[in-house]
């Protein structure tokens, strides 16, 4: 120190870097959390979450969905026409949690003032050259139609249950036939085969809304869309031809999907 005060040497870089270490913490220090505690902890939040899911479907109820289909199809039986449907329902609610479905209506043209015919009957479709022998031996409960190497083995309508976490996949039936039909002024044209053959073919592009009505979850509505090849060059409907020719017909639906 030479006249002044005096002056502290300058730290070098890596002086100024050093990191500061912690003293590890000593067994029993009660910041640190025993294995037991952190079980414990995530087994607690872990009923939290089971509990707010269980009581969220006690709340919610069945969730039902309705997929639309892939085909619909068609066959004559006598002077009317029937058109079948895979119904498919799928359930995501826990097993606790099942749902009734009380009515099937079918909506041909799709908006609310569209004909409505209820479902009738359960189907087991059969597509097969051998389908004369099972026609012979039809259950006695049952009602069988054939066509050709198409056979329609109906049955009565019965409850169909969606039980919980599960899928329920059934063929139904709709009489295309007035005395069917209701909510239009329309219903009095499909009378008989033809009436619903022109009806039907009225347009190249058939829509058709089926909607279940459930005992829990409301209105679900599977959709499909059919559109038709030309018709022949005599004049007469490629569907019409079809069925007057073969008695049956399969439509594929163009619009695929879940719906709401």
């Amino acid at each position: 120190m030479v006249g002044g005060a005096a002056t502290l040497p300058a730290m070098d870089e890596g002086s100024r870097r050093r990191p500061r270490y912690k003293r590890p913490p000593r067994p029993g220090d009660p910041r640190v959390l025993k294995p037991e505690v952190v079980v414990a902890s995530a087994a607690f939040l872990l009923s939290l979450t089971s509990a707010a899911t269980s009581s969220w479907f006690v709340w919610r109820g069945p969730v039902v969905t309705a997929s639309d289909p892939s085909r619909v199809f068609l066959y004559r039986d006598g002077d009317s026409l029937t058109l079948g449907v895979e119904a498919a329902l799928v359930n995501s609610a826990s097993p606790n949690f099942g749902d009734v479905v009380k009515e099937v209506g079918l909506y041909v043209g799709g908006s609310d003032a569209a004909p409505r015919f209820r479902q009738e009957v359960f189907l087991t479709p059969v597509f097969s050259e051998q389908v004369g022998e099972k026609h012979e031996n039809c259950p006695i409960s049952s009602r069988c139609v054939i066509n050709g190497n198409f056979l329609a083995i109906e049955e009565p309508s019965r409850v169909l249950n969606v039980a919980g976490s599960t899928g329920s996949s059934v063929y139904v039936g709709f009489n295309l036939q007035d005395i069917y039909c209701s909510d239009s002024a329309l219903c009095i044209r499909y009378n008989g085969l033809e009436g619903a053959l022109n009806q039907l073919a009225a347009n190249r592009r058939l829509n058709l809304h089926f909607r279940y009505y459930l005992a829990s979850d409301g209105e679900k509505i599977a959709i499909c869309q059919v559109d038709f090849p030309e018709g022949s060059t005599r004049g007469v409907s490629w569907l019409q031809e079809r069925i007057m020719q073969s008695g049956w017909v399969v439509l594929p639906c163009t619009k695929r999907g879940t719906s709401k």
